[in-house]
């Protein structure tokens, strides 16, 4: 593994050990992310917006997990340490993957952009979970967590573009 790509794995652990310790404040037990910001954020994986699931499957404790059809997973650059890759086949059934991986999570939070028809198929796989979103506001735990309080009002007008 070269400096550049030891670099890369480094920041985004950094990243998922915040998203974690935002995770345990807020009690939530499993991040679930689909297409967005959040993920490449997370994986460095920019997924394409397609009617087949991916999913960062990131429990607070143990190994995370990218599930993706297998048609995509040669996109995908593995970053050893940070994220396990889980292509699926057409025959198998990716919720159930998620579902699988997940475990039975008190709490899930699920990124703003993943497909309402995903979500609808999750839960009653997962029928004790309580589900809300991953962010953005208070109880925020994916990419936009990060950004926290900068000390002042937000930025409007011109301002905000910086």
């Amino acid at each position: 593994m070269g400096a550049n790509a030891v670099a890369a794995t480094s920041v985004y652990l950094d990243r998922i050990e915040r998203v974690r310790s935002l995770m345990a404040e807020r009690g939530v037990d499993v991040l679930l992310l689909s297409v967005g910001h959040d993920l490449p954020y997370l994986t460095g994986y920019l997924a394409m917006p397609l009617e087949r699931l991916t999913m960062l499957v990131l429990p607070q404790d143990g190994d995370a997990t990218l599930v993706v059809p297998r048609l995509e997973a040669p996109r995908v650059v593995e970053q050893p340490g940070v994220f396990s890759l889980r292509p699926w086949s057409e025959t198998e059934d990716p919720v159930g993957i998620v579902a699988d991986l997940a475990g039975r999570p008190g709490t899930a939070a699920v990124g703003d952009q993943t497909w309402a028809r995903f979500l609808v198929d999750l839960l009653p796989r997962l029928p004790t979970t309580a589900f809300r979103r991953a962010g953005p506001g208070p109880d925020a735990v994916g990419r936009r967590a990060r950004r926290g309080r900068r000390g002042g009002r937000p930025r409007r007008g011109a301002a905000a573009g910086r």
